[in-house]
């Protein structure tokens, strides 16, 4: 069964704020907002979960950093052991350039793969809400209908908060 969304186009992210917030007061709550770059405190306004991201990259660069360190021991001291100029197999202040390398490309790669994975983003995915411009310079409200009464509430919210648009999109 499709769900049915109400979508409020704000021209400003002062107005789409007080309007999430108004919405979360009277009981009404967004389930997601649209904007061309982050404001400040509407996770909280639209209680949205922690991401998981940050848990992600750390993860992604300890296996670099342990992937890293692990192959230069391995080639130095073990499979490939040379002495040169009488230093040690194990010169660990030379193997600090290549950890930190690959520390930051497994924690950017996994990183940026977990969030297209838990976005859902591929190739042929189609979002219901693309068309909505906020690229560049639209905030949009977006609430989950599940009732007509539901339906006018939210809609005379928008209105009485200054939406410039009201949409409704069936995903």
């Amino acid at each position: 069964m499709p769900n049915k969304n109400l979508v409020g186009i704000f021209d400003s992210d002062e107005k789409m704020l007080h309007a999430a917030q108004k919405a979360k007061d009277l009981g009404l709550s967004a389930s997601d907002a649209y904007t061309p770059f982050p404001i400040h405190g509407i996770d909280e306004i639209l209680e949205l979960k922690p991401s998981i991201l940050p848990k992600v990259c750390f993860f992604g660069g300890a296996t670099g950093l342990l992937t890293a360190f692990t192959l230069q021991y391995w080639v130095h001291a073990v499979y490939w052991p040379m002495n040169i100029g009488g230093k040690s197999f194990t010169a660990y202040p030379a193997m600090v350039p290549i950890c930190f390398e690959l520390t930051v490309l497994f924690a950017g790669v996994s990183t940026f793969f977990a969030f297209l994975f838990l976005r859902g983003m591929h190739p042929f995915k189609t979002s219901p809400f693309w068309g909505l411009q906020t690229e560049n310079n639209k905030f949009a409200l977006v609430f989950d209908l599940e009732s007509e009464s539901k339906a006018e509430k939210v809609s005379s919210l928008l209105n009485q908060e200054g939406a410039l648009e009201i949409r409704e999109i069936i995903e």
